[in-house]
């Protein structure tokens, strides 16, 4: 049985496909599958899908029709034999040999339910890289699961996709832990969910993962509604719950729902005024996650949705985000 279960959900990529997977057949530790799941791509994708499936026995293809990059995560899920899970997105790719060996090492010494490891984020009109995690903290085996969460908020280490922690299979099953259908951001929910449900987290340094930024035709290139949406849901599922509960490390998981509360005001400003109206009382009523932040920049977020609204508000995030990506 293989000890990783790699699923990637396959969508238009018949350019980056193959990149993606040989980066992973590359690595030094071979006890893998690969599960490709192409969720009914109307390029080359299938049938590039099936011929990387015919030269290595440790590639499986999966046909569906199309239902969206949760869905078809979900499908590779249902179909894994592996110990761990591990997502990556068709259009990125591993770097180095030794990413996934560091990660079963890891494994190996702690049992641990997840573990975190590092990323770079890939710029095409530059060809220029920028690692984004990877200068994990340092914990003692003394250190509970909350006090590490608490410590990967504080750094901005937190994670912030499904793509950058491998994840045990059983945890995922015994939980029915699925990603929700039909929004963006979906990772957001699906990671609160796992780390509720983890009895520990670690890290690996090793910033293997390479994520390529705002490539033309890819899902993430453009904010819109849906990614609000996504996000909205993760807080109106949560929020409540986290806050009733008795788990100990609900302020880091609420914490980091604040911080993606910024994000939605990012994909909600540009939006047209009749997709504003659907989704503005369901981000003011979402403001109260807010008072889970600490920082500085959260009461001045607070004051400022008091004086100029939310669509104000969202011009001013808007704004400033587009001048720190312009630096």
């Amino acid at each position: 049985m293989p000890f990783f279960s790699i699923i990637i959900p396959v969508y238009n990529v018949e350019d980056y496909l193959p990149k993606c997977v040989e980066s992973i057949q590359k690595q030094s530790f071979t006890n893998f599958e690969i599960i490709l799941v192409d969720d009914g791509s109307p390029d080359a994708s299938p049938q590039l899908c099936d011929t990387l499936a015919q030269n290595d026995v440790r590639i499986v293809a999966i046909h569906k029709t199309n239902g969206g990059a949760s869905d078809a995560r979900n499908v590779g899920v249902q179909q894994a034999k592996g110990d761990y899970i591990l997502f990556v997105d068709s259009d990125d790719y591993w770097e180095g040999t030794t990413g996934l060996a560091a990660v079963h090492d890891k494994i190996l010494q702690t049992q641990a339910d997840v573990v975190v490891y590092g990323t770079h984020d890939f710029y095409e009109s530059t060809q220029t890289k920028v690692m984004t995690r990877g200068n994990y903290p340092q914990w003692s085996a003394t250190q509970t699961k909350a006090e590490r969460l608490d410590s990967l908020v504080a750094t901005h280490n937190f994670p912030g996709a499904a793509w950058i922690m491998a994840t045990r299979r059983s945890l995922l099953v015994d939980n029915a832990i699925n990603f929700k259908i039909g929004i963006k951001a979906e990772d957001i929910d699906w990671i609160i969910h796992v780390l509720v449900h983890a009895k520990s987290v670690e890290t690996v340094n090793e910033a293997f993962y390479i994520y390529r930024k705002n490539r033309p035709g890819s899902v993430t290139t453009t904010a819109d509604y849906k990614n609000v949406e996504g996000i909205l849901y993760a807080i109106e599922t949560w929020q409540a719950n986290l806050e009733s509960s008795k788990h100990p490390e609900k302020q880091a998981l609420l914490q980091y729902l604040a911080t993606q509360y910024f994000t939605a005001f990012v994909s909600f400003a540009p939006l047209e005024a009749s997709k504003k109206a659907l989704l503005l009382p369901r981000i003011q009523n979402a403001r109260s996650i807010l008072n889970y932040d600490p920082t500085v920049r959260a009461k001045v977020a607070k004051v400022l949705l008091s004086i100029v609204g939310v669509r104000g508000f969202a011009f001013i995030v808007y704004q400033m985000y587009h001048w720190k990506k312009s630096k």
